[in-house]
């Protein structure tokens, strides 16, 4: 019961930061790729956030969050505090928001202009276009971003167990206090094995999407042009 309460801790935990990475690191990586300022912006701020230590990002976020929950009072109906799952949550989920926004803005930066004209010139506003071209285009890119964001997510999720977040990372810092490598391989055999899990399944899904995606996309563009 242990063990499988602090697999679904460890779970939400990465999901949950791949989640909020792809909602808001997509519409980040759009932005991003429609002007120069705000790429410059969006990522230099990104870019601030990855070099910031695991356990240091925390260490600042558990302050900053446990005055929100003392000053707000939805902040702490929420249960978010300074310690416990909050803080991990937001370290994850901004260390995952890079690969997403960034594989997000380097796929439509790299489109082929010749396919956006011939979307223009069936009519496409700049929104059809968007989510009829570009995005169904840029998938396998933005993918590969999102199972870069995930695999991190579910490693870097046993930080959780220096706040007292819980996590799969517990079992395995608790089996390193009473050096018992049965305790510790509990812990960690599972995250690696998460890890190679959700690897395996979205190179699947990038080679299958890289495949039969584009090559629709770019038959119905050049069709389109020719009309």
């Amino acid at each position: 019961s242990t063990f499988a309460r602090e697999l679904i801790r460890h779970l939400f935990y990465a999901l949950g930061a791949t989640v909020g990475a792809v909602v808001l690191g997509v519409p980040l990586g759009i932005l991003s790729a429609r002007n120069r300022k705000t790429e410059a912006l969006i990522m230099g701020v990104l870019n601030l956030g990855q070099v910031l230590p695991a356990l240091a990002f925390v260490g600042l976020m558990m302050p900053i969050l446990g005055g929100l929950s003392t000053r707000i009072g939805l902040v702490k109906a929420l249960g978010i505090s300074g310690i416990g799952w909050a803080p991990v949550f937001v370290v994850l989920l901004v260390y995952a928001l890079y690969p997403v926004t960034r594989n997000t803005l380097v796929a439509i930066q790299q489109l082929e202009p010749a396919l956006l004209d011939a979307a223009k010139g069936m009519g496409m506003s700049r929104g059809r276009s968007l989510r009829e071209v570009e995005l169904p285009l840029a998938f396998p890119v933005v993918l590969a971003g999102v199972r870069v964001a995930l695999v991190q997510s579910t490693a870097g999720a046993v930080i959780a167990a220096f706040v007292g977040g819980g996590g799969l990372g517990a079992i395995m810092f608790f089996g390193l206090e009473q050096t018992s490598m049965d305790l510790v391989l509990v812990g960690v055999l599972p995250i690696v094995a998460l890890a190679l899990l959700f690897d395996a399944a979205l190179r699947a899904v990038e080679r299958s999407a890289g495949g039969s995606w584009t090559a629709g996309m770019r038959e119905h563009a050049v069709e389109a042009g020719g009309a």
